[in-house]
This record gives C-alpha cells, sequence and structure tokens, in this order.
C-alpha cells in the first residue's frame, strides 16, 4: 500500500495557519531579479489589458524602462529603505515596514497618528502589534489595488504567491498615480 502524500486545500489552510509564514515556507520572489516579462504577466493579472494612461506616462516609463522597470525599482528602493538584501521576499519586507510602523508611531504628531490609523483601518491598541499592523498594511495594499482582502492562511497558502501579488499590486497603484500625477520630490 502506498501512502498518499496529497493534501487537500482545507488541510493546507489548517497547515499554513497553524506555522504561520515563515521565509522557508514563502517563495522568495526577487523582485530584483524578476524580468520584465514576469513582472508583465503579473500586471496583466491584475489589471487585465485596460492600458494604463495619464499625462506623465511618457516621462515615467523614459525614466524607468517602462512600468515592469518603475515596479522593479520601487521594490529595490523600499528594500533599500528598509535595510533588506534585494532578494527579500515580500513576507520579509511587510513584516519589517509593520516593525518600522509600531516603532515610529509613538513618535509621530497627532494628525499623523490620525492619518497612520486610518489609512490601516487600525485603532491605538492595535497599531502596538506588529502581527495586526503587518496584516493591516497588506489588507490595505490590497484595498488600494481593488483586490480582495485575504486571511492570514489565504496569504501563506500557495508558496505565498498572494504576497508576491500584493507587493506588485502596491507597486502598480503607485505606477497609476505616477502616471497620472506625476513624482513628488521631497528635497528634506
Amino acid at each position: 500500500m502506498a501512502l498518499d502524500d496529497r493534501i487537500t486545500k482545507p488541510e493546507q489552510l489548517k497547515l499554513a495557519s497553524a506555522e504561520g509564514p515563515s521565509n522557508l515556507q514563502c517563495e522568495a520572489w526577487q523582485m530584483s531579479k524578476a524580468s520584465n516579462a514576469s513582472v508583465d504577466a503579473t500586471v496583466k493579472a491584475l489589471s487585465g489589458d485596460k492600458p494604463i494612461e495619464g499625462p506623465h506616462k511618457a516621462e515615467i516609463d523614459k525614466q524607468f524602462g517602462g512600468q515592469a522597470g518603475f515596479i522593479r525599482q520601487m521594490g529595490n528602493d523600499l528594500r533599500t529603505q528598509y535595510n533588506l538584501p534585494a532578494d527579500a521576499p515580500p513576507e520579509q519586507l511587510y513584516r519589517k515596514m509593520a516593525a518600522d510602523a509600531v516603532a515610529l508611531f509613538p513618535h509621530m504628531n497627532r494628525a499623523e497618528k490620525a492619518a497612520g490609523l486610518a489609512s490601516l483601518q487600525l485603532d491605538g491598541t492595535a497599531i502596538k502589534d506588529e502581527g495586526k499592523v503587518f496584516k493591516a498594511l497588506i489588507d490595505r495594499d490590497r484595498r488600494d489595488a481593488g483586490l480582495p482582502v485575504l486571511s492570514l492562511a489565504e496569504l501563506k497558502a500557495n508558496k505565498c504567491s498572494a504576497m508576491k501579488e500584493t507587493e506588485v499590486a502596491a507597486h502598480l497603484t503607485a505606477y497609476k498615480d505616477a502616471v497620472k500625477n506625476g513624482i513628488k520630490l521631497d528635497y528634506n
């Protein structure tokens, strides 16, 4: 009698929620090494065939080498900003973002705190919990991109491909904004 090592979807979700995501479970999709075709395929899956247009499209595409170049650069810039290696998976990036948000929150002024809580849809108590902030950051990026909010188990399933999708969707949202409104420079 052969052993049946197939795991059903309900069992996968149960195992994922019991173990939690880890860099070993989640694919380490390397934004910095992703081909244009890979990024474009993910973008197409997210937004369909509808072209993204705006008054700044030509200058943005020229500066970054197109939509895929912009998305890749945003991923690289975030990893640099958070002192992560270029090949850090999206899960690690979101965890670092959550840790930094929790650490910075007490030092913000009242208006910044209100804006941050509203953006993440959290209250003053939840903002102190890195796990809740981690989930809230992902939820916000998915909402902003028009994607459904997923449970942690759903985010962990399929080698965390939903985490990759979330990160690309967040950068795609930034691309749409840049094409429409240009890139604002902060000289501080």
